[in-house]
């Protein structure tokens, strides 16, 4: 009839040969010249999306449409930081596997933009714990995780306990263990090189939580008239006692909370862990520039809180913060490894 329009579709459809790391989630967004629209996050069934499609108006045409998929899993997390492209047909799936005039499956899988998510398994070596580990590779090019969420996540029991019990911010302990920890095997060098050659100072910093000796010391009531050898006892008990280690970090910044009289942040917390009180009156006060910050050791963890939330959960996501799409490839790892205390080990790391 005249004056009756087609109403035209811009369709897209995607499909998983391999899903090892049981994506569960999705979300498409179509660009149509210079509109865009997208779904809500759908659930994906048998490895396979739906037809999904977005309306085209009078004035556009398939040429102008193009669609992407972001990918989750059960918890939550985007496994692409960069959405992925689909291809688009103006055919429903219906449409075009009836064009195919076949039915092989070769033939209707051609119609899908396909994808594959593998996983392999592998031993890390932050520590020399057995580690059971998970290696869940979505694109090429992933970075690497960073030492201190694998310590983050190794700790996170130890890390929950200290905050609970100190009544101090979780992410503050878990930062200060990831920017201490941040090029793991040299920080577990520095505490066995100190072990073996009993060279121990009241200012140099060890164990779990890379605290001062002689501050350690202070906290658990340790000093010379008690125990002529009390560092040595102070070294012994935080390089292999996580839950002492980090108890300790905790009570340190409640003492300072308490001084305060109110809770310190994350950021706050870090500053006050690696550069004491002067520093953390410097950085209340605004006096330390942005390129200080970027560059100090409490710095590192500052532009990694997502990945360190999700370290404290046991997954690890090799995205720091605002990470720029074009060079921030996606990469998960489930680990499965939690400290435990071995009294046979002179140093735990």
């Amino acid at each position: 009839m005249d004056g009756i329009m087609t109403v035209k579709y811009c369709y897209t459809r995607f499909k998983l040969f391999k899903n090892e790391i049981n994506v569960s989630k999705y979300r498409v967004t179509f660009t149509i010249g210079n509109r865009s629209t997208r779904t809500k996050i759908l659930t994906l069934e048998e490895n396979k999306s739906t037809d999904i499609r977005a309306k085209l108006n009078k004035n556009e045409s398939i040429k102008d449409c193009n669609a992407y998929v972001d990918m989750y899993l059960k918890n939550g997390i985007k496994i692409n930081s960069k959405p992925l492209l689909l291809k688009v047909s103006d055919a429903s799936l219906e449409e075009e596997i009836k064009n195919l005039g076949i039915s092989a499956i070769t033939s209707i899988d051609s119609v899908y933009t396909l994808f594959s998510f593998s996983v392999t398994t592998g031993v890390t070596q932050s520590h020399p714990n057995t580690k059971e580990t998970k290696l869940i590779y979505t694109m090429k090019n992933a970075p690497a995780i960073p030492a201190g969420l694998r310590w983050v996540s190794f700790l996170r029991n130890e890390i929950k306990k200290s905050s609970q019990k100190n009544q101090v911010e979780v992410m503050a302990i878990a930062s200060i263990v990831f920017q201490e920890k941040y090029h793991g095997i040299w920080a577990t060098y520095k505490n066995n090189l100190s072990y073996v050659l009993k060279n121990l100072d009241r200012n140099s910093s060890y164990g779990y939580g890379e605290m001062q000796l002689g501050l350690a010391a202070d906290l658990l009531d340790y000093n010379e008239q008690k125990d002529p050898k009390y560092l040595r006892k102070t070294f012994d008990l935080i390089t292999t006692n996580a839950e002492v280690a980090l108890d300790l970090v905790g009570k340190n910044i409640n003492n300072e909370q308490i001084r305060r009289n109110r809770k310190l942040s994350a950021f706050e917390a870090t500053v006050f862990h690696n550069s004491g009180l002067n520093g953390l009156n410097s950085y209340v006060n605004g006096e330390i520039s942005q390129q200080k910050i970027v560059s100090s050791v409490y710095g590192r963890s500052w532009q990694w809180q997502n990945a360190i939330s999700e370290a404290l959960k046991g997954k690890l996501v090799g995205q720091p913060d605002n990470c720029k799409l074009d060079s921030c490839n996606a990469y998960v790892e489930e680990d499965l490894t939690l400290w435990k205390y071995d009294s046979s080990l002179p140093t735990q790391f």
